[in-house]
């Protein structure tokens, strides 16, 4: 029985062997490359790891690749072979996740430079992955993320990165990337990073331990889960900007009104002969509408000017500078139905 069962596995391992040779995958460049995996005593982890590899080849020619990315890592995680960190990087390319496909063509090209009984089709292999990690290059990020204690998890878009020190760089698409640092015994930090492909950054994060005061490094830990950072825009220089608005509204209106019965005036005083009832109130009309531009006018650019120094005075902020503001002197206006007045603390 047991010679019956080692001559199925080898006929279906031959099978998958030429099967792919043969092109299964329909022109897609060295997809699908036979593994081979370090041979356990009892073969079973070796199975398992082609099960899922098979799979992963079925789901790469079937154009599902989330599907193919499950498979071929949890081949991967089973019996790690540098081989089938090829297959991870090129679905990661179809999926655009170009930080994980440059960290598996890098981390392949790594494994396999150490191998000396390379055969021709792995040096193509090779060569292909050199290109494609220059294709990759200038849409990721590489970041160094320094903590300050050892042996803490790193998290980026919470997937695990390593444990510090972390060995090399972290390759991370471009956008805004979720940093989390965990170690036991310590408040969890948190930090958010935009990122743009080319740029290449240092992060230096402080784990503080727990009891042991605020968290370090800003974005620590505390007592619950970290707010992801905004921008607070304060209310003083926006009221200026609606009242200057709403003067401004009104200087244009009367002073429209304005030029219009001057004219009125200017029309009667020309008629001949005369109503002088009619020009001393198209006089009238005239002056008061005059007067009513001259105070919207004023009041409009008071209120600009006004605008302008609020707007120094009260600069928009982030939410990650509250920390480093709550000993200093604030001021806030307040407004509401039944009463408005300035409060702060000092």
């Amino acid at each position: 029985m047991r010679t019956r069962t080692r001559a199925v596995r080898l006929i279906s391992r031959v099978g998958l062997v030429g099967a792919i040779a043969l092109g299964v995958f329909g022109g897609a460049p060295f997809v699908g490359v036979p593994v081979c995996y370090a041979q356990p005593a009892d073969g079973s982890k070796e199975d398992e790891a082609y099960e899922h590899f098979k799979r992963g080849v079925a789901f790469y020619k079937d154009s599902d690749f989330p599907a193919a990315m499950a498979e071929f890592k949890r081949a991967y995680e089973i019996a790690p072979s540098y081989k089938v960190l090829y297959n991870l990087g090129q679905t990661s390319r179809e999926l655009r996740d170009y930080a994980l496909a440059l960290t598996s063509f890098d981390q392949y090209l790594t494994e396999s430079g150490t191998d000396p009984n390379l055969d021709d089709k792995e040096k193509q292999k090779r060569e292909k992955a050199e290109a494609y990690v220059k294709e990759l290059r200038p849409k990721v990020a590489i970041v160094t993320i320094e903590v300050n204690v050892p042996d803490a998890e790193v998290l980026v878009d919470d997937i695990s990165q390593g444990n510090t020190p972390l060995k090399k760089p972290v390759f991370m698409n471009a956008g805004r990337r979720k940093i989390t640092v965990n170690k036991s015994g310590f408040n969890p930090n948190q930090r958010f990073i935009d990122v743009g492909g080319t740029d290449e950054k240092t992060l230096k994060i402080e784990l503080q331990a727990q009891g042991g005061g605020g968290g370090g490094g800003g974005g620590g830990g505390g007592g619950g889960p970290p707010v992801e950072p905004h921008t607070v825009i304060q209310a003083p220089p926006f009221v200026a900007l609606g009242i200057a608005g709403a003067s401004g509204i009104a200087w244009a209106v009367v002073g429209g009104l304005a030029l219009k019965f001057h004219g009125d005036y200017e029309d009667e005083l020309a008629k001949f002969p005369g109503d002088k009832a009619a020009i001393e109130d198209a006089g009238k009309q005239a002056k008061n509408f005059a007067l009513g531009a001259d105070i919207s006018g004023g009041l409009f650019a008071a209120s600009t000017g006004l605008m302008v120094i609020l707007f120094i005075a009260f600069p928009p902020y982030s939410t990650t500078d509250k920390d480093a503001k709550k000993d200093e002197a604030t001021v806030d206006f307040t407004i509401s139905p039944t009463w408005a007045g300035l409060h702060g603390t000092f």
